[in-house]
């Protein structure tokens, strides 16, 4: 056994030599309930940082680690210990106030919130961790907050506002939204809801018209005037006059009367050219917010066109523009134009939902009361360039609908997507 070298490490309580088969830091012989080494830097004042045993050269048996040249007992080795600045919680911080923890537990039951910290959890994995910036920390089922009253006017933290926040809904009042609580799949008109059909038919069809020497008409008014042949050759089918016949059909035939109109012998373009120029409505593009909104709602919700054009037309239109549909319904999948009521009564039931559960979206009012009428929710949102600069029509809404929103992005945050 090696020699004791120098005093004991606590005199009056026995030498803290190591025998043989005596594990370092144990209990020295006389004294079996020696309580382990515990400096002041190992104490935790309430409110305070965790303990720093790096900072100290005790030799309990909670030591993480010891400083180079440390060995066995001999205290000639041991690490010195730092100056007393240097042992300051924090590295020179001040410490927390040790009657913290239980004034701030007074004052929160009082109902004071004045910027102090809710007490600590004592113990346990993650005890002396505090949350930063007014965020929260988990540890267990208890919740860790420091709370600073110049984060907001209340006196209350942004870590305790966002909770609030979240039970208050998104700003747009959750009194005003309890009717979409039950709704599962939204569907859009298409035709000026999602996509500037005026636009879209005028430039496929200026090319047209210059090749045929006709610059002296005008293509935004050349597809004004195919948009209006629309409701009549739909009413034929609508009546009953006419079995139902697909949209691409009607807007073929509507075509060669248009041109017939201006003074165009249809044939002059050739099948190919007609074809080609009729599938100007499958290459319409969306409203410029239009694709980025309905990504956002199809989070939430089943989107889907509810719309006159056929399954071909929408599919087309679809891939061409990244529109994210989740299926291609409308007409032709109904088997009836709206606004007949088995149009919007047989999408439900596609879908295996209720009328109250699906909602329309659409810019046309008259749409959306026949909506409401079959039961279900409705959705306004105004494109009031869909018929050029001049519009008149469909301008703001003409009932209280479900929900009013200025373009697809706002009818999202409306709907909390």
């Amino acid at each position: 056994m090696r020699p004791h070298a120098g005093p004991p490490r606590h005199p009056g309580r026995g030498d803290g030599a190591e025998g043989p088969g005596r594990r370092r830091g144990a209990p020295g012989p006389g004294f079996p309930h020696r309580r382990p080494h515990r400096c002041a830097h190992h104490a935790r004042p309430r409110g305070g940082d965790p303990p720093r045993p790096d900072l100290c050269g005790g030799r309990g048996r909670h030591h993480l680690r010891r400083e180079p040249g440390e060995r066995g007992g001999d205290a000639g080795d041991r690490p010195r210990h730092r100056p007393a600045a240097a042992r300051q919680h924090g590295r020179g911080r001040p410490h927390a106030d040790p009657a913290g923890g239980a004034a701030a537990g007074a004052r929160l039951r009082h109902g004071d919130l004045s910027g102090d910290r809710l007490p600590r959890r004592r113990g346990g994995a993650g005890a002396g961790l505090c949350a930063s910036e007014g965020g929260r920390r988990q540890h267990g089922d208890r919740r860790e907050l420091r709370l600073r009253p110049h984060d907001r006017a209340d006196g209350l933290s942004r870590g305790l506002g966002i909770r609030a926040a979240l039970g208050r809904g998104r700003g747009n009042g959750r009194q005003g939204m309890s009717r979409f609580d039950s709704v599962k799949a939204l569907v859009f008109d298409v035709f000026g809801t999602v996509v500037d059909w005026r636009e879209g038919v005028a430039r496929d069809a200026a090319p047209v018209l210059a090749k045929l020497g006709r610059r002296d008409i005008d293509p935004r008014a050349f597809a004004d005037a195919w948009r209006r042949r629309y409701q009549p050759a739909m009413e034929a089918c609508r009546s009953g006059r006419r079995a139902f016949t697909r949209l691409d059909v009607l807007h073929r035939e509507n075509l060669e009367g248009v041109l017939q109109d201006h003074g165009i012998d249809p044939a002059t373009l050739g099948e190919a050219g007609l074809d080609d120029l009729n599938r100007a409505w499958h290459r319409l593009d969306p409203w410029p917010e239009a694709v980025a909104g309905l990504t956002r709602l199809k989070r939430k919700f089943i989107i889907a066109p509810l719309s006159n054009g056929n399954i071909a037309l929408m599919t087309n239109m679809a891939k061409r523009a990244g529109i994210p549909w989740d299926a291609i319904l409308g007409a032709e999948v109904a088997q009836a134009y709206k606004p007949q009521p088995e149009a919007y009564l047989r999408t439900a039931e596609i879908l295996g939902i209720e009328p109250g559960e699906l909602c329309l979206v659409a810019a046309h009012n008259g749409d959306l009361k026949a909506a409401r009428g079959c039961g279900l929710a409705t959705a306004f949102v105004p494109r009031p360039t869909e018929h050029g600069p001049d519009q008149a029509t469909d301008l703001a809404p003409s009932e209280p609908w479900d929900a009013v929103a200025r373009d697809f992005q706002d009818l999202a945050q409306t709907l909390g997507c």
